[in-house]
């Protein structure tokens, strides 16, 4: 695994944030050579750069509020914060849905509903 980068999912990660983080996998193996595996939240990924996957309420490394998440279904955020990058829908469908959209600039081959 790319010791600098890692994909997270939380540890309350529904199996369709799986879905997404293994697009979001595909696309940097294959475009960028990246030899990445989706991981589920650690405290020792705390030194690398992370592409964390999911909801708010789901996975604790997004440092957004879970309670006061402020999009309705539909909706997704995709929003660098710091060193990371936050891949995160007000459901599974939006968080797979929106995991496609950074595939879209690299990835003709991922289809995108």
């Amino acid at each position: 695994m790319d010791q600098g980068y890692a994909v997270v999912l939380g540890m309350q990660g529904k199996s369709g944030d799986s879905f997404a983080a293994t697009d979001v996998v595909l696309a940097l193996k294959k475009h960028l050579a990246l030899d990445i595996d989706p991981v589920i939240e650690d405290q020792t990924l705390q030194s690398v750069s992370k592409i964390l996957i999911g909801h708010p309420c789901d996975n604790s490394f997004i440092q957004l509020s879970c309670e006061q998440w402020p999009y309705d279904g539909g909706v997704a955020l995709i929003k660098v914060m710091g060193n990371d990058l936050v891949i995160a829908g007000s459901t599974v469908d939006d968080t797979r849905r929106a995991a496609k959209i950074p595939c879209r600039s690299c990835c003709s081959s991922i289809s995108i509903p």
